[in-house]
């Protein structure tokens, strides 16, 4: 699968988006959309929008294998600086099936690290990073 990763930057050693998720979308006359995704933003869709959990395991190939293979800035793989994974609680809590939580733990498998999913804690309900106008 093709991705385009794009590195972001913070109070962190080195990170990467994987992908954008949406290439393009407009508004059809009967109300709905026409979106153009990326291949991984797809799997993205299907598993969150559509409840597809066979995508997970597509999804955690691609982001093993991008963190089994990608050099941080420094020159050094990433993979031996790695000692968990933390995953960011889901922002409807009340969903039974955590698509975040649950590649997070399949990453773990993948990459045989500890899966930290008591480090940070949601302690009220937000409204969802994509509902927000701006």
């Amino acid at each position: 699968m093709d991705i385009n990763p794009r590195q972001i930057y913070g109070n962190w050693r080195s990170g990467w988006a994987l992908d954008i998720h949406t290439v393009s979308s407009r508004l059809l006359p009967d109300g709905g959309y026409d979106t153009e995704r990326t291949e991984l933003g797809e799997l993205v869709f299907q598993l969150k929008d559509r409840n597809d959990k066979s995508k997970v395991e597509s999804i955690v190939e691609v982001a093993a294998k991008f963190v089994k293979e990608k050099y941080s800035v420094d020159g050094h793989l990433i993979l031996p600086y790695l000692k968990a994974i933390v995953p960011i609680p889901p922002s409807d809590t009340n969903r039974v099936f955590q698509p975040v939580t649950e590649i997070a733990q399949k990453m773990g498998k993948h990459l045989k690290l500890p899966v930290k999913t008591d480090y940070l804690i949601k302690i009220k309900q937000t409204v969802p990073l994509k509902n927000l106008p701006d």
